[in-house]
């Protein structure tokens, strides 16, 4: 009777913890950051899983200067706006030159994607280098460079995405710059996948005997 009793209760506990205190399956997918000429459209976009699972303003970008570690601006989700949707999938992007702001051009420079002001796992970015946080959510932390990059040659509407596919960060790989697809599926990535397909080694007849 305990053990029913214990199982009960740990059925009911699962089904009444909200979805918040799950791993957030987000990341960072795309972003902008220099270009030829006066930069333009700098922006990050970010895909969030099920985001009506989540209140918005609860995960913020922090973007880091790769000089001092420091970070030197946080915007929440909520000021992001809404892209297209893909399956379970959301993208979310600010135009920080639009607003007034900007993404510092490198050597290095960097971006986390946090949840309640946790870091997600595997989304302490940087480009043109590595970096240690000293403040935010990467405290402590060295940041993974993408390995690609932006110049002062990169055209304008260009920037750099994740390719490939899967429904994960980790299934992903950062590609060189490109057309943006600012709000809408990146070049070349697939998201979500297809699924497996029906194995040939299934059984495909039975034989029963009367007992």
């Amino acid at each position: 009777m305990k053990t029913s009793r214990l199982l009960f209760f740990a059925g009911l506990l699962a089904f009444l913890v909200p979805a918040q205190l799950f791993a957030q399956n987000a990341w960072i997918n795309e972003f902008h950051y220099d270009n030829s000429g006066t930069d333009a459209d700098e922006f990050i976009e970010i895909v969030v899983e099920n985001p009506g699972s989540y209140t918005l303003s609860n995960f913020s970008v922090v973007l880091y200067n790769g000089n001092n570690g420091a970070s030197y601006d946080t915007k929440t989700l909520d000021l992001f706006t809404a892209g297209a949707t893909v399956g379970n999938f959301k993208f979310y992007y600010y135009n920080y030159t639009a607003n007034g702001g900007s993404i510092q051009n490198g050597a290095p420079d960097g971006m986390a994607l946090a949840y309640s002001g946790t870091l997600i796992a595997g989304q302490f970015l940087s480009y043109e280098g590595t970096l240690t946080a000293t403040d935010g959510p990467a405290s402590g932390l060295t940041s993974v460079d993408i390995g690609v990059f932006e110049s002062s040659t990169t055209p304008a509407g260009f920037s750099l995405q994740l390719g490939g596919t899967g429904s994960t960060y980790s299934a992903f790989a950062w590609q060189t710059e490109a057309q943006n697809t600012m709000g809408v599926i990146n070049n070349n990535q697939d998201l979500g996948g297809a699924p497996d397909p029906e194995p040939t080694n299934y059984p495909t007849a039975f034989t029963a005997l009367p007992s």
